[in-house]
């Protein structure tokens, strides 16, 4: 008995504008407030490790006769930038970087998207009309893939950023993300030692990367930064989450949005350690210029002059006792006029 295939046609819309109107109320569903994503769906926002692992989970679909909700695999967004933009532009939705964004995008250009680089070195931009310097600012940097986020974390983190202020120091790694006043600042200089930089201006993060694929992870990473938590991520430059370790398992989806809260300070040589870093970064932003000089002032010794007067004393007295020895047996060899009484020395018993 043959079981006849699910119908899902009266779920989409019909005709030639149905992708745009289903980009356009997934677009429109994004202005609400951020969605409270489970750990379980977490795993689906964020790009896969490996091209297997899609493999594997498309066969084992086949195998036991579900119908695949998405007809479209990952493999062939990957291959057209203008797909690979709108699904990372859904996901960075879901993550909630996306809602401080306009909610006309018809009348009022946005300030946040997601931007991957074209074979003609154009850049393909999710939402399509964003403000012309933010768009000016990605052709400058030249990158991959670009992201320019807004969430609550980073709008926390934005507002106690001073105007002077030229990076943000991340105390759990010491590491430094440049902090530049507008998008005009925005240099290609920054990708060479930096992935991400903060715009005070317009109140949003930039994230970069050569590979479209991860562009989420490190995005993910540098807001984890921005909140205060450790990075578990060993590498800096283009950073996977596996399904078996993932940073996201152990945080709740309540805790995504919230800063985590500062360790105290360790004693003993790790505080030692860290007190070091202190004063370097401060050093550097030339935050502790009037502070003294530990070199020049050299710290007071104690004055050993009678210690050294006994001790010359008692020398003069030595010399002086075997000058009057030596002065005794010249006068007797000169009043005897040999060594012969010299020689009464020798049976004298030496007790």
């Amino acid at each position: 008995m043959a079981v006849p295939a699910p119908d899902y046609g009266h779920e989409l819309p019909t005709g030639s504008d149905a992708p745009d109107r289903l980009e356009q109320s997934a677009y429109m569903a994004s202005r609400s407030p951020t969605p409270q994503l489970h750990t379980a769906e977490l795993a689906q926002v964020l790009p896969p490790m490996t091209v297997q692992q899609k493999t594997s989970m498309s066969t084992s679909s086949r195998r036991s006769g579900t119908p695949s909700l998405h007809p479209t695999s990952e493999l062939e967004e990957e291959d057209n930038p203008y797909m690979m933009t709108k699904s990372l532009a859904r996901r960075a939705t879901l993550l909630g970087w996306f809602d401080h964004s306009n909610p006309n995008p018809a009348e009022n250009p946005s300030s946040v998207c997601v931007a991957i680089k074209l074979p003609d070195d154009a850049y393909s931009f999710h939402p399509a009309v964003i403000s012309p310097g933010l768009a000016k600012a990605i052709k400058r940097l030249d990158e991959t893939a670009v992201v320019a986020l807004s969430s609550r974390v980073t709008a926390r983190t934005i507002a106690t950023i001073a105007t002077d202020q030229k990076s943000f120091v991340v105390e759990s790694t010491s590491a430094r993300i440049p902090v530049i006043p507008t998008l005009d600042d925005v240099d290609v200089n920054l990708t060479h030692y930096s992935r991400a930089c903060i715009v005070l201006d317009e109140k949003i993060v930039l994230v970069w990367s050569h590979d479209a694929s991860g562009l989420l992870n490190i995005a993910h990473d540098v807001e984890m930064q921005l909140g205060g938590q450790s990075p578990r991520i060993s590498n800096l430059t283009t950073p996977r989450i596996s399904g078996r370790s993932t940073p996201l398992g152990s945080l709740r989806s309540d805790e995504l949005q919230k800063p985590a809260i500062a360790s105290l300070p360790v004693r003993g040589a790790l505080d030692e350690k860290q007190d070091i870093y202190s004063k370097a970064v401060a050093l550097e932003e030339g935050e502790d210029e009037d502070a003294p000089d530990l070199e020049q002032n050299v710290a007071p010794r104690p004055a050993l002059r009678i210690h050294a007067v006994k001790i010359s004393l008692a020398i003069m007295l030595v010399i002086l006792t075997q000058s009057l020895g030596v002065a005794r047996l010249l006068n007797e060899y000169m009043w005897d006029g040999g060594y012969t009484r010299f020689a009464l020395v020798e049976p004298m018993e030496m007790d």
